[in-house]
């Protein structure tokens, strides 16, 4: 294969029998690499630039996909990804500001890059890019037997404990390496990501806010009368544009030096 240089990772699986995936990993695999488990901080990772994340919630209002219905079974399966991304972005919001995370990120090293990747779960990777301040749980495997003093802190992991029914486990021969890639719960992706389209339209239709900095693609809710209201302070980014439609959208209250989204402005 000839890849092209500006390429930073593959995304292309091998096909592999399920029931075989980790064996073959076990047997192909380096001698030098492993599997972890550990708490990663937030600064040892790359995230999606933050012009991709406005484009991915602009875009969603630009195009008024919050009009349009698709059923659960049509969702996470790629067919419109300008609907499907933001409502993903608010449950996992949602999930994340109640509860964390649920499963570990998987996370490995990227030669190319000379970083670590958050792959899958591009979601997730926005969602600790624009709230997450601690340290958080992943499954790291070291390409090429890296070896970070941050990894004494992690602990080798016999990847058959992340072997059931609800998990699914692929592998991208990139690197000179097989990248394990695991997924987690993904049969409640849709249902989920269909709930929040459709609670995301729901409350359009009543929802207002008022702002001391104008948001173009949220123009038509703009009020100066509103209980919501968005308040961008000095140095403020488009990823605090991001922050205060998400959870403007989900009610739920923030103050940072950048931002503040109050909820009862006019109390």
């Amino acid at each position: 294969m000839n890849l092209d240089p500006e390429v930073n990772y593959i995304i292309k699986t091998l096909s592999i029998e399920k029931a075989d995936v980790i064996s073959f990993f076990l047997k192909y695999k380096h001698r030098e690499e492993s599997l972890y488990i550990g708490k990663i901080n937030r600064s040892l990772l790359e995230f999606t630039s933050d012009e991709e994340i406005y484009n991915i919630i602009r875009t969603y209002f630009i195009e008024e996909k919050y009009n349009k219905r698709m059923s659960a079974c049509e969702m996470d399966k790629g067919k419109d990804r300008a609907l499907e991304d933001f409502p993903k972005l608010c449950w996992l919001t949602n999930d994340y500001n109640q509860t964390g995370f649920r499963n570990p990120l998987c996370v490995h090293y990227n030669p190319r890059t000379g970083k670590n990747v958050i792959h899958p779960g591009g979601s997730r990777n926005i969602i600790i890019k624009l709230f997450g301040t601690r340290p958080i749980t992943c499954l790291y495997f070291n390409t090429g037997g890296v070896d970070f003093p941050w990894l004494k802190q992690f602990k080798i992991v016999n990847p058959a404990m992340f072997h059931a029914k609800t998990t699914s486990w692929y592998l991208v021969a990139d690197h000179g390496s097989l990248i394990p890639h695991v997924h987690f719960d993904t049969t409640t992706i849709p249902d989920n990501v269909a709930r929040y389209h459709d609670l995301i339209s729901d409350k359009l239709k009543t929802f207002s806010f008022s702002t001391n900095v104008g948001i173009p693609f949220l123009e038509k809710w703009e009020t100066t009368d509103s209980n919501l209201r968005f308040v961008f302070k000095k140095d403020h980014t488009s990823v605090d544009v991001c922050k205060a439609t998400i959870l403007g959208l989900l009610g739920i209250p923030y103050n940072s030096p950048t931002l503040q989204v109050i909820l009862n402005a006019s109390t």
